[in-house]
C-alpha cells in the first residue's frame, strides 16, 4: 500500500493488528518493522514529520516486543529524519 502512495490506509491496517493481538511479542515485532518501513517511505516522499512518527512507533514496538537491536537500528533511522534525510537500507 505504501508504494502505491496508500500510506493512511497502510498505517489503518497496521493499527488494527495491533489492536487484535496487543500482548504478542511477535505481532508487535512485525508491527514494529512495518512502521519502520513506513517512516521510510515518508521519508522518501519528504513527508519527514509522519516519517518521525512512524519511527518513534516502531521504536515503542520493538522496545515492548524486547527486541533491543531492532530499536537501536530504529533510533539510528529517526536521526536520519531529524536531520532531514531519507533513510536507505543497505543490501
Amino acid at each position: 500500500l505504501v508504494e502505491r502512495q496508500r500510506a493512511a490506509e497502510a498505517e489503518g491496517y497496521l493499527r488494527h493488528a495491533l489492536e487484535l493481538a496487543p500482548a504478542d511479542i511477535e505481532a508487535r515485532r512485525a508491527l514494529a518493522v512495518a512502521y519502520s518501513t513506513l517512516a521510510a517511505a515518508y521519508a522518501e516522499a519528504g513527508r519527514l514529520p509522519e516519517a518521525i512518527a512512524a519511527c518513534e512507533r516502531a521504536i515503542e514496538l520493538a522496545g515492548s516486543a524486547q527486541q533491543a537491536e531492532e530499536a537501536a537500528r530504529y533510533r539510528a533511522q529517526l536521526e536520519r529524519y531529524r536531520a532531514g534525510k531519507p533513510f536507505h537500507f543497505d543490501p
